[in-house]
C-alpha cells in the first residue's frame, strides 16, 4: 500500500508538469458545496403532484417509489429488474430487437430494465446532444409496459466498441502524446500509463477512466447529466440513472494473464493539483483519505446536476463486486469508495452488486451500520444480483433478493437478461427461477412495496434449526413473512443431500381476530388456512417438504376489531 508521504513526494516531483488549462483558474474542490438530493413527496400531497414518478413518504413513514399508470394515476411501483443493453444484446447485434427483449421481460415477471448506455450515446460531439437512440429505447419499453433505469457509463472498457476510445470527452486535454482528461495508472516498475494508446498495451481487460474532476471535463459532464434529467423529466417510463458503473478511481488487475497484479491511479498531474487543493481546504494529508473524500465530492456534484434537470427521479451507484461496502481495505484503497460513499455522496439509491457467497454478509453488516433503507435516503435497490451463466446459483440470487426485501428495499435486479434466456427465445432454468420468485413477490407486492420491517397484528416464528422468518407489515392487518434458511446458500456443500423436511411455524396473535394465512411456493399459492384467535393465542402448523434452498412466502391478513 502506498503511504501518503511517498505519494506527496511523487506528486511534488511533477510540479513542473502544469497542464495547459492552468492559465484558467478553476475551483477543483469546494467543501462548502451543498448537494441536492431527490425530492421526497408526502403521500398527502400526491394529488397536487405533476411529476410522472416520485419517491413518496407514505403514512407509515416508509419511502416508496410510485409512477403513473396508463391512465395517469400514481400507483405503487416495486422494482423487479433485469440489466441489459450491452454485453448480452447490443455487443452481439448492433440492431438488437429491444421490443422483443422487453416483451420477454414481461414473460420473465420483470417490470424494470437497468439499461446500459454510454455518454457518447446521448452526446456524440461536444455540446451536440442526440437522444434518438435513448428515445427509441424509451418508446419500446413503454410499448411493453417496462420501466427504465439508465446505467450510464462514463468510462470505456476494452471490450466496448473501438470508437469509444476516441470519445471526445477523453480527448479534451490531449497533447504531447498524453491524455490529461483521463486517469493515469502506474505499475510497480514506475511505468505510467498516461494515454489511451499505452493502456491498450495491457493484457486482458483494461479501462479508460475519465478524470471526473478535470476542470475542462467536469462542467461538460454536469451539463450532460442535467440535460439527461431534463430530457426524460416528463416520462413515466424512466425511473432514474446509475451514474457510471463500478466507478471511482481506476485500477487494473489482469484476469488470468501474466503481468502486474495491481496498477493504481491516479498519477495524472491534474489529480495532483486536486489533491493539493483538497489538502489546503480540508486540512487532510493522506492520499487514500483524499480518494474517499473526492469521490464523494464528485458524485455530490453529479447527482445534484441530474436533480437540477429532474428533481424527482433517482440516482444510484455501485462498486465493483461490492468489495468496498464489504470493507475490503485493498479495494477501498484502490477505488476510493466504501460503505459511507453512498450517503455522503448524495446518492439516492444504494445499488450493491452481489456475485458469489463471499461478500454478501459483510456488505449487509456494513450497510446496516449506516443506513435505514425503509425510512431515509438512500433507499436500496440492487442493480446486479448474479443469476445464470457462471455468476451465481439460484439460491444465492434468492438470498440476496430476500435480504433486500426484508430491509424494506424498493426492489432488486439481476445481471443479466441474456443469462435468463435459452434456445428458441424461451426462458432457461435461471429465467424460470427468476420468474417464479418474481411471481411470489408480485402476489405480495402491496405489502412488500409499502411494508416496513416488523410484525403487524401477529408474530411469525419457527423453531426449525437454521431457519428464520423475516416479516414486513403494511399495517396491523396485513403482513408477509418470508421463511428461508439464510446460511444454506452460503454453505451449499453443508446441505448437499439434506432431505426436504417439515418446518414448524407458529402464529401468535397480538390482537383478536380472524387470521388468514396463504403460503406461496415455487411461484404459486400453495394453500390457505383461516383461524380465529384471541390476543396472545398461538396457532401452530407445519409447512411440509421444505428444501433448505427454498423460500416460502407466508401472507397473513386479519379481520376483526382494532387491536
Amino acid at each position: 500500500m502506498w503511504r501518503s508521504s511517498v505519494l506527496v513526494c511523487l506528486f511534488v516531483a511533477c510540479l513542473a508538469c502544469r497542464p495547459a488549462f492552468a492559465q484558467t483558474p478553476a475551483q477543483l474542490y469546494d467543501p462548502a458545496f451543498e448537494p441536492l438530493p431527490a425530492r421526497i413527496v408526502p403521500e398527502a400531497e400526491l394529488g397536487a403532484l405533476r411529476a410522472p414518478t416520485a419517491l413518496v413518504r407514505l403514512a407509515n413513514r416508509k419511502l416508496a417509489l410510485m409512477a403513473r399508470d396508463a391512465a395517469g394515476r400514481m400507483r405503487p411501483l416495486y422494482v423487479r429488474g433485469i440489466e441489459t443493453g450491452y454485453w448480452d444484446t447490443r455487443s452481439a447485434a448492433q440492431e438488437a430487437d429491444y421490443g422483443a427483449v422487453f416483451a420477454n421481460y414481461r414473460r420473465l415477471g420483470a417490470n424494470t430494465s437497468f439499461f446500459m448506455i454510454h455518454w457518447m450515446d446521448i452526446e456524440p460531439a461536444d455540446g451536440e446532444f442526440d437522444f434518438s437512440y435513448t428515445d427509441r429505447i424509451v418508446e419500446l419499453a413503454r410499448q411493453n409496459g417496462v420501466k427504465l433505469w439508465w446505467v450510464l457509463f462514463l468510462h470505456c472498457q476494452s471490450d466496448h466498441p473501438r470508437e469509444l476510445r476516441d470519445f471526445w470527452a477523453y480527448r479534451l486535454d490531449s497533447r504531447d502524446g498524453k491524455d490529461y482528461a483521463t486517469q493515469w495508472l502506474r505499475d510497480e516498475n514506475g511505468v505510467i500509463y498516461d494515454s489511451m494508446e499505452k493502456l491498450a498495451t495491457l493484457p486482458g481487460r483494461w479501462e479508460i477512466n475519465p478524470l471526473y474532476g478535470h476542470p475542462l471535463l467536469l462542467p461538460k459532464l454536469l451539463r450532460m447529466l442535467t440535460r439527461l434529467g431534463e430530457r426524460y423529466r416528463d416520462s413515466d417510463s424512466v425511473l432514474g440513472v446509475q451514474i457510471d458503473n463500478e466507478a471511482g478511481f481506476g485500477y487494473y488487475t489482469p484476469r488470468g494473464t501474466a503481468g502486474p497484479q495491481k496498477l493504481e491511479s491516479d498519477f495524472n498531474p491534474v489529480t495532483r493539483r486536486i489533491f493539493e487543493e483538497w489538502k489546503l481546504k480540508s486540512g487532510g494529508s493522506d492520499w487514500h483519505a483524499f480518494k474517499l473524500a473526492i469521490v464523494k465530492y464528485w458524485w455530490r456534484r453529479f447527482t445534484t446536476a441530474f436533480h437540477q434537470g429532474d428533481p424527482y427521479k433517482l440516482t444510484s451507484f455501485n462498486f465493483l463486486g461490492a468489495h468496498g461496502e464489504a470493507g475490503d481495505p485493498y479495494w477501498i484503497d484502490l477505488e476510493g469508495v466504501d460503505a459511507t460513499t453512498y450517503g455522503e455522496g448524495n446518492i439516492d439509491v444504494v445499488s450493491s452488486m452481489f456475485y458469489g457467497a463471499g461478500n454478501g454478509p459483510k456488505v449487509w453488516a456494513n450497510l446496516d451500520q449506516h443506513y435505514s433503507f425503509a425510512y431515509r435516503l438512500p433507499i436500496f435497490i440492487s442493480s446486479e444480483i448474479g443469476l445464470g451463466r457462471n455468476f451465481n446459483t439460484e439460491a444465492l440470487f434468492q438470498l440476496y433478493a430476500i435480504n433486500s426485501i426484508e430491509r424494506g428495499a424498493q426492489g432488486y435486479a439481476t445481471y443479466d437478461y441474456g443469462s435468463l434466456m435459452g434456445a428458441g427465445g424461451n426462458p432457461n432454468a435461471a429465467g424460470e427461477f427468476y420468474r417464479n420468485f418474481a411471481a411470489m413477490v408480485e402476489a405480495n407486492e402491496d405489502v412488500i412495496h409499502g411494508g416496513v420491517p416488523g410484525a403487524g397484528a401477529a408474530l411469525l416464528n419457527t423453531s426449525a434449526a437454521g431457519a428464520r422468518i423475516s416479516p414486513l407489515h403494511l399495517h396491523q392487518d396485513a403482513m408477509v413473512g418470508i421463511l428461508y434458511y439464510p446460511e444454506a446458500p452460503l454453505k451449499p456443500d453443508a446441505v448437499k443431500g439434506v432431505a426436504a423436511a417439515g418446518v414448524p411455524v407458529e402464529l401468535k396473535a397480538l390482537a383478536s381476530g380472524s387470521f388468514t394465512v396463504t403460503e406461496f411456493r415455487g411461484g404459486k399459492p400453495a394453500g390457505t388456512r383461516t383461524v380465529e384467535l384471541r390476543a396472545d393465542e398461538v396457532y401452530r402448523w407445519t409447512v411440509s417438504g421444505v428444501r433448505q434452498m427454498e423460500a416460502v412466502f407466508l401472507r397473513v391478513t386479519r379481520k376483526g376489531p382494532p387491536p
